[in-house]
């Protein structure tokens, strides 16, 4: 069977490393991406079951990448990760298309529970037993 595949977009090295060693932990492929035109090359070839993407990054931002990254592949499941906690950036992801979000600093515990609730294919992703907001 094949293992789940965790995109993890983040222009910080240190959370993309963090992430990639607890979803490995968790038994998942991680395929990493430092920025959006990156993470647009690699969904060209790669079938990502969730990708994590932060909002804020230079170049390409997390918004730009996420419309992008729905004209390629409609429906992809994304939870944004930002910084900043600004609704008003979540309201417009949501628009875009992403279903979920978390705020950094992240509980590490909760957001490998709604990755896995979000694989699993949970309408709130994972929302209701984390005590995470779903951005619906």
């Amino acid at each position: 069977m094949e293992k789940p595949l965790v995109m993890v977009v983040d222009d910080q090295p240190g959370v993309r490393r963090l992430l990639y060693e607890a979803f490995l932990d968790d038994g998942f492929d991680v395929e990493l991406a430092s920025g959006g035109a990156e993470a647009l090359r690699k969904v060209q070839y790669l079938c990502p079951q969730v990708i994590l993407l932060d909002l804020r990054m230079p170049g390409l931002s997390g918004l730009d990448t996420l419309r992008e990254l729905q004209g390629i592949k409609p429906g992809l499941n994304v939870i944004i990760m930002t910084a900043y906690g600004e609704m008003d950036m979540v309201r417009e992801a949501k628009k875009i298309g992403a279903q979920w979000y978390i705020t950094k600093p992240f509980d590490l515990v909760e957001l490998r529970c709604m990755v896995k609730t979000v694989i699993a294919g949970a309408p709130d992703g994972g929302a209701a037993r984390s005590g995470l907001i779903a951005a619906t």
